[in-house]
């Protein structure tokens, strides 16, 4: 089978996956009847969405009689492990912890290779990993893969431990054999994401296989060809089969939402598909899916009922089914757009009108007549389950057409899978924003994609030095090349001959200046394309110190505006106006300074579809030239918004609808710089480099500060400016993939 992309070729489709339940002890094995001629070389390739993260989890482990082993495991760190004859030979540098999407996996095993960090590489996603630990693997040491010991995928091979919570795809061996990554992926030339293609092996090898798990009713068939097929154990039955694939993702409950109305956070497994509060009777269960429900179409998901907990007989509407807004408090413990209307033992299906915001609940196949619901306009939701307190034990499982679901849906209604979702308007983020890293020449040169899949000719290039103490630069299209500002002075705008000289069909290219163009230092810039498809506009303007307003050709509202005033030379400061602020409050974005509130600042009108208000303040509206940078929120592309710190390292999860490849973050209750993450700088997670805007400072490194995921953000660090508790932080992002076509990162 072969999906089909709007508008392009089509491409490879994973149809199915097996999920092993590690809470009833489910894995595959195999004891091969011979060994293969060649025990050096090997390629392991599989696809996996992981379940509960923070545990030792056994991907695939070969024993040997005499107690050697070959393994592939991950680690409570949530690293990415390999061990060989009796030694800890690699842990990776990033941890491995986005639950929402897949991770493309190719192991390739060399050990005759005179290089000993050469003989095992691991790419995901197409990305070779880089080691925490690296420790030799002896030279033509065996794998034990290629033998015939006793083999085991989803769990210890030397004892009945360390099992595997997680969906896997297409699990492949090669034995006698190394392959790379270009023989099981390719990056897509429509999206620019890494995805999977059909195996490229000639020869599977003596103990070779390719496990589609297309066969329900025996989901250990090898389909290579060489009949090494593997036995199913812990009660691995047909319903372990989902269409949960790397080529069409479903949602399942989000694990890193710390919400939560009291107690403690509820526990969630099988999948993720399943989410119970056990704990004591004042925990509340609250679940949220990882996809937000798109802004149009017709969408059904079913939620069982498996337990009510510790409630009596006879309780009911004391459990919540249905769609909740991002606006609901986790204090809330009844939304209003909720079915009630259940009892344990019972499916609730949820038809979904997005276009009308409207919800429809059904009871075990049965229309509930006046139970129609709506929800908040405008306002990103989610699927949703509560249950209150003292109902310890109560369980909810979700199903979103991952498995064929108990009830038709309504005529018209559809899964809600990334295959089914409405095709962005923008499939190719990096054609309108991107990262891009250089090295100063200390001589006038030229800035460029060197990748060249998505070229691009910015109209907005902010630069900052790496390595130095240097001031920001911002140069855009419509003041001209060489007109430089600095998001962390007041100064007036300077002409620099030798700074931005040209905006570039690929990039920009660059004068002597030294804050650009050091010799060896090392810098970051980061380019916006301007236009309606973007969201993106960059206005010129003179004050005249009057209430006004100023036209803009974005074609809706801001969700972002930051102006400066270029020529005063007595120095002004940057204002900025974010979404998640009030029509008379604003923010400086060359100070740490809290949100403050002055009408004369957006004059208390916050701007429309056609125009932005200013009021009498110097900042906006002085008798000077003024430049604006004006964003709308773009889905799929970029997202605006504000999350409440709780002060954890299990911190605030921010779902964005796409991979981040940029993310500013500032606290507007406190005095807090402006941070910049970007993923071209860390390619890896966790993210732990940062930039001021409102500094001088070379990058700056704070281990484990947040995760990018395939649908937005997590915060891992409990540190104030990121995540203190109790205080609002806005922040603006823009995308690398959209979450349709998004891996897991």
């Amino acid at each position: 089978m072969r999906r089909k992309l709007a508008g392009t070729q089509e491409c490879y489709q994973v149809k199915n996956s097996i999920l092993f339940y590690s809470s009833l002890g489910q894995y595959l094995s195999r004891t091969p009847a011979a060994s293969d001629p060649v025990l050096t070389k090997a390629t392991l390739y599989f696809c996996l969405k992981r379940g509960s993260l923070g545990t030792f989890q056994m991907i695939a482990d070969a024993y040997s009689a005499s107690g050697a082993y070959s393994r592939i495991y991950i680690d409570t760190n949530n690293k990415i492990c390999i061990d060989t004859n009796n030694v800890q030979n690699k842990i990776s540098n990033a941890p491995f912890r986005d639950i929402a999407s897949h991770y493309h996996i190719v192991i390739a095993f060399d050990t005759t290779l005179a290089t000993a960090t050469d003989r095992a590489k691991v790419w995901v996603n197409g990305k070779l990993l880089t080691w925490a630990t690296d420790t030799a693997i002896a030279q033509n040491a065996t794998i034990y893969f290629n033998t015939n010991a006793p083999a085991y995928i989803g769990r210890s091979a030397a004892a009945a431990q360390y099992y595997l919570d997680a969906y896997l795809s297409e699990f492949l061996l090669a034995t006698g054999q190394a392959l790379d990554q270009s023989h099981f992926g390719r990056k897509c030339p429509f999206t620019g994401e890494w995805e999977p293609i059909k195996p490229r092996v000639s020869d599977y090898g003596t103990n070779g296989f390719f496990m589609e798990f297309k066969n329900a009713a025996a989901l250990g068939t090898d389909t290579s060809g060489k009949g090494n097929n593997w036995t199913t154990n812990g009660g691995i039955v047909a319903a372990n089969q989902f269409t949960d694939t790397p080529t069409n993702n479903y949602p399942v409950w989000n694990i890193l939402r710390s919400d939560r109305y009291s107690g403690t956070l509820p526990t969630f497994y099988q999948g993720n598909l399943n989410a119970m509060s056990y704990s004591t009777n004042s925990d509340h269960v609250m679940g949220y899916s990882t996809f937000k429900i798109p802004a149009s179409g017709n969408w059904y998901a079913e939620v069982y009922f498996a337990s009510k907990g510790n409630w009596p007989a006879g309780y009911s509407n004391q459990w919540h089914i249905g769609v909740v807004d991002s606006t609901l408090s986790p204090t809330l413990a009844n939304p209003t757009s909720a079915c009630e209307l259940y009892n344990q033992g019972d499916t609730i299906g949820i038809a979904i009108n997005a276009n009308t915001r409207t919800v429809q609940y059904y009871k075990n196949g049965v229309y509930l007549s006046g139970q129609d619901k709506t929800y908040l306009a405008g306002i990103d939701a989610y699927l949703y389950c509560h249950g209150t307190g003292n109902g310890a034990g109560s369980r909810f499982l979700l199903n979103c057409g991952q498995r064929p679901f108990t009830y038709a849906p309504p005529t018209g209604f559809k899964a809600l899978c990334t295959s089914n979702l409405p095709t962005p308007s923008i499939k190719r983020p990096d054609k309108f924003f991107k990262a891009l890293l250089y090295t100063g020449s200390g001589a006038a040169k030229s800035v460029a994609d060197v990748a060249g899949a998505s070229v691009m000719q910015p109209d907005l290039v902010w630069i900052k030095s790496r390595t130095a103490a240097t001031d920001h630069a911002l140069y855009d299209s419509v003041r001209g090349a060489t007109k430089d500002l600095a998001s962390n002075l007041t100064a007036a705008e300077t002409t620099q001959a030798q700074g931005l000289t040209s905006f570039d069909a690929n990039g920009f290219s660059l004068g002597t200046l030294a804050k650009l163009n050091t010799l060896n230092a090392s810098y970051v810039a980061w380019c916006w394309k301007k236009g309606i498809t973007p969201g993106f506009d960059v206005v010129e303007y003179t004050g005249n110190g009057v209430n006004r307003t100023i036209p803009h050709g974005l074609g809706q509202a801001p969700a972002l505006m930051i102006i400066k005033n270029r020529n005063n030379a007595g120095g002004v400061n940057w204002a900025v106006w974010h979404k998640a602020l009030s029509a008379t409050e604003y923010l400086l974005l060359n100070s740490t300074n809290a949100k403050a509130t002055l009408a004369a600042m957006w004059n208390s009108t916050a701007p429309t579809s056609s125009e932005f208000s200013l009021g009498t303040d110097a900042n906006v509206n002085a008798v000077y030239d003024h430049v604006a940078c004006l964003f709308a929120e773009v889905p799929g592309f970029s997202k605006f918004g504000s999350y409440v710190g709780n002060g954890s390292t299990d911190g605030p999860f921010v779902h964005c609808g796409f991979k981040p490849a940029y993310i500013l973050i500032k606290s507007t209750a406190s005095a807090r710089s402006w941070y910049i993450h970007d993923s071209k700088t860390e390619p890896n997670n966790p993210e732990s480099y940062w930039q001021r805007a409102d500094g001088t400072d070379a990058e700056t490194a704070l281990a484990g500060i947040l995760d990018i995921t395939s649908n937005g953000f997590k915060i891992r660090h409990n540190t104030a400016p990121w995540n203190q508790s109790g205080e609002t932080h806005i922040f603006m992002a823009f995308a690398e993939i959209p979450t349709k076509y998004a891996l897991a990162r």
